[in-house]
């Protein structure tokens, strides 16, 4: 059957391995070992769901997972957000709401959303604390976005594209850098790269 990802963590993968189901589990490639999570006490009250990402929490040891529930197409009114507990296999709620995708970088989990970036910011999701909070983004005035977040050697990192869909794309994308935690003014950006016509990004390590 076909595999869904909503996450990845430490070699970790939060997936679903049927469309409409809402069982979700947590896979290791390299054992073949996997384990499915509780179902949340919301889940049979017809709501949509989205999981935002998985994160870890180093103080605990413990592996952390965040979803939406929304009550019906509209996932802007009455969302409920659950965080689930790896370690006591259980789900709770919190009182933040949060729409977006996270990826798990520097111990948090950050967005990788444009609609969220629009606003010069990036919402995070601290594991330990089980709390959102914002990173201010790069000072970037142009028609790009922001859609990659990562961490590479301590720094916090993220990619801006230019619609990279157009096939015939010729612009470049950049990497920024966060050498210090939180501090707008450590944004640092790396050397663009430009592709030639025709040739569109995979992904970026």
């Amino acid at each position: 059957s076909d595999i869904k990802i909503f996450g990845y963590c430490n070699g970790l993968f939060a997936v679903k391995t049927r469309p409409k189901s809402k069982e979700i589990a947590l896979w290791n490639p390299s054992t073949r070992k996997h384990r499915i999570l509780a179902k949340c006490y919301s889940d049979d009250n017809g709501s949509h769901e989205c999981v935002n990402g998985l994160g870890y929490d180093a103080a605990s040891d413990d592996y952390k997972l965040v979803k939406n529930l929304q009550p019906g197409d509209d996932e802007f009114i009455g969302v409920s957000v659950y965080v689930h507990s790896l370690k006591t296999n259980s789900w709770q709620q919190i009182k933040e709401s949060c729409f977006c995708k996270l990826c798990f970088a520097l111990a948090g989990l950050h967005s990788s959303d444009p609609e969220v970036a629009k606003y010069d910011l990036m919402v995070a999701f601290d594991p330990k604390s089980e709390e959102l909070y914002q990173v201010p983004l790069p000072p970037v005035e142009d028609d790009g976005y922001f859609d990659e977040v990562d961490d590479f050697r301590g720094c916090l990192c993220l990619t801006r594209d230019y619609d990279m869909y157009e096939y015939n794309y010729q612009g470049p994308f950049g990497t920024w850098m966060m050498k210090e935690y939180g501090v707008m003014e450590s944004w640092t950006q790396k050397d663009p790269i430009s592709f030639g016509t025709g040739l569109r990004r995979i992904f970026v390590s």
